[in-house]
């Protein structure tokens, strides 16, 4: 662990993380999404748990949107809305990798 210097505005920071503003992309972006709303991490000290390689980050294409050919109506969004929290499964995967 690296100790800041005396004098240094984040010295006296305790119990939070501090991300650098350096970079080609930021670190909360690739760790969680990048939005910082409410998102738990995990810090391990242990030298023995860091990775002895590092690999350049997957290039992926962009998708083409698809062409919906009718206009959006609040009843499309509605509709789309109950589907798609039907079909939603991240918050119970969640929740069962903690048990």
């Amino acid at each position: 662990m690296r100790t800041p210097p005396v004098g240094y505005p984040l010295r006296d920071l305790r119990n939070c993380i501090v991300f650098s503003q350096h970079g080609d992309q930021d670190l909360p972006s690739q760790l969680s999404g990048g939005d910082l709303n409410g998102d738990q991490y995990n810090i391990i000290w242990d030298r023995q748990a860091c990775p002895k390689r590092f690999f350049a980050s997957a290039d992926y294409s962009r998708i083409t949107p698809t062409e919906l050919n009718r206009q959006v109506t609040r009843d499309g969004k509605a509709g789309f809305f109950v589907d798609f929290m039907k079909s939603d499964m991240l918050g119970m995967i969640t929740t069962e990798h903690l048990i």
